[in-house]
């Protein structure tokens, strides 16, 4: 068969052709365009989507500012092994009757100063403990000396741990004698009783308390740090802190400082 040119086909030929062409180019461009409008569209969203930063839950304010929040069940510093949960029903926490009802009866008024003295100085080691125990009482030679300006050393054995008080003599007469006890160097450090005290000035502070592992009795000296530490948790702050204090024994009980 013999080839033609277009120009052979005629001007009817070439406009058909021309046309075909055309309608083609269309379609082609349709089907590219409409891709890129519409799945195009979407493979966009779905690159936005996977490249898009989500933080874990708890991790970010809200806001979408992707400003961290800290995890409010996280802590700074170490907790204390021994958990203070409730008041040591034990603790005097100041009651005087409660005190006076852990001591011996008290001696009659016609008893020795010898007595009168070893009644006081345990009453007086009861407050060092904070909570009552076993004691038993004497003075160095037996007796409280009766001459003005001397003095003795009087022991209370509170389980187990000696205290001993310097007592000096000032003045006798008429039947009387007057005296004054002296502050010892060490006392009686008792674990129930710094939790309790611990409890009684810290709870309103700190739902959450806590103590180190203490011997159940154990001597210590007087307004100096004790080697022993309480904490409470600090949930003002964020993240929250454990705050530890000193455990400290002084004249009148524990303190903490």
């Amino acid at each position: 068969m013999a080839r033609r040119g277009l120009k052979d086909l005629g001007g009817f030929g070439q406009a058909c052709i021309v046309l075909v062409l055309c309608l083609a180019g269309v379609a082609v461009g349709l089907f590219v365009w409409g891709d890129d409008d519409g799945g195009g569209s979407g493979s966009g969203s779905a690159s936005a989507s996977a490249s898009a930063t989500v933080p874990p839950d708890g991790a970010s304010d809200g806001g979408g500012s992707g400003v961290p929040v800290p995890d409010p069940t996280v802590t700074e510093g170490l907790e204390l092994p021994v958990k203070v949960a409730a008041p040591q029903p034990a603790y005097f926490n100041g009651d005087d009757a409660k005190l006076k009802a852990a001591l011996p009866p008290a001696p009659g008024s016609d008893a020795t100063v010898t007595a009168k003295v070893l009644h006081e100085l345990q009453e007086d080691t009861l407050r060092l403990a904070g909570v009552p125990g076993r004691m038993t009482a004497s003075c160095n030679g037996g007796q409280v000396p009766n001459k003005a300006g001397e003095s003795t050393g009087c022991t209370i054995v509170y389980e187990g741990v000696e205290v001993t008080w310097a007592v000096v003599i000032q003045s006798v007469g008429f039947g009387s004698v007057s005296y004054q006890t002296l502050q010892p160097e060490t006392g009686v450090l008792v674990d129930t009783g710094v939790q309790g005290a611990f409890w009684v000035m810290y709870h309103d502070k700190s739902d959450e308390l806590r103590c180190d592992v203490m011997p159940h009795v154990s001597v210590t000296r007087l307004d100096r740090y004790s080697g022993f530490e309480c904490q409470y948790l600090d949930r003002t702050r964020t993240p929250a802190r454990w705050v530890n204090v000193p455990v400290v024994l002084r004249q009148f009980g524990v303190r903490f400082s």
